[in-house]
């Protein structure tokens, strides 16, 4: 079976000699993970597509179950350029990504996580980074997760409560000073002691 599919790369490992085996979040089937075979060599057409947190439209080969689906081909829609030029957002792009690699289970499709991640991504490749985003990004994510605050009364103003789980991203830059960053990074950080069994990498880069 072929099937094509908009994705984000989340991760990136090695195999073999040449090759790699990439995890997608794609727009339509969830989390997965394809070969893509002799990437490693320098002539390579596919290499960009292997790259995290490129976006691409990537055509996927799955022979039978039981073996990991390959990667035929696809195009570039997105290298983000503007998060590849600076530290601290290719950082926060990584934060990203990971979140989604340990709290994403494989092949349960989910849109509304795909719309945030572009979303989120896009975003921050066009404009500066601000901490906020974090602490917006993870209620949103817990929210689709099912361990969400978005009902709850946590001693922040409802206005900003509601901008911080559904507001456009512009708005999100403009809160910075109106609510307590501490007590949101305490509920994130209770949210990963209950689901993940070890701090995510890219938490010591913040």
């Amino acid at each position: 079976m072929i099937f094509c599919d908009r994705a984000i790369v989340i991760h990136e490992k090695d195999f073999k000699e040449k090759d790699k085996i990439v995890t997608l979040y794609t727009q339509n089937y969830g989390k997965l993970s394809v070969v893509f075979k002799s990437v490693k060599l320098a002539r390579s057409k596919m290499k960009a597509l292997s790259e995290i947190p490129n976006c691409g439209d990537f055509r996927i080969y799955h022979k039978h179950e039981g073996r990991m689906p390959v990667c035929a081909g696809g195009k570039i829609l997105n290298v983000f350029p503007g998060i590849r030029r600076s530290m601290e957002k290719l950082f926060l792009s990584f934060y990203f990504c990971e979140v989604f690699i340990f709290l994403t289970p494989f092949g349960q499709p989910n849109s509304e996580k795909y719309d945030l991640l572009f979303s989120a991504l896009n975003f921050l490749d066009k404009n500066p980074v601000n901490p906020v985003m974090k602490s917006a990004f993870m209620l949103r994510f817990m929210e689709l997760y099912g361990s969400g605050f978005k009902k709850t009364a946590v001693g922040i103003d409802a206005r900003i409560w509601d901008k911080l789980h559904s507001g456009d991203w512009s708005e999100i830059h403009s809160l910075a000073k109106l609510f307590d960053g501490e007590l949101i990074d305490s509920l994130v950080q209770d949210f990963f002691k209950e689901h993940l069994k070890k701090p995510l990498e890219s938490e010591k880069f913040f």
